[in-house]
């Protein structure tokens, strides 16, 4: 795993009894909350993320990444915009 600072752990429960596949549990670091499950989806033939009723794989994760890093940059431009104008 890289440096990078992380929120999650990946907690291995399980494999198929073909040895073929396995599942992960995603959790918190602090306090361990399940926030969901990793297995492989058929229908994608792939391992994806389920969440409850929703399912990403790392082509959806992708994008809901990108889109958070954009909104948080845009956030913080913002509020620096608006701490620069009340300094002016």
């Amino acid at each position: 795993m890289s440096d990078e600072k992380t929120w999650i752990k990946f907690v291995l429960v399980e494999t198929s009894p073909s040895g073929k596949t396995q599942r992960w549990e995603v959790r918190t670091i602090e306090g361990g909350a399940l926030l969901g499950v990793v297995r492989w989806y058929t229908p994608w033939r792939k391992y994806a993320l389920f969440t409850g009723p929703a399912v990403f794989e790392e082509d959806c994760l992708r994008v809901i990444a990108r889109f958070i890093a954009a909104e948080t940059r845009h956030r913080r431009e913002a509020r620096r915009d608006k701490h620069e104008a009340v300094t002016q």
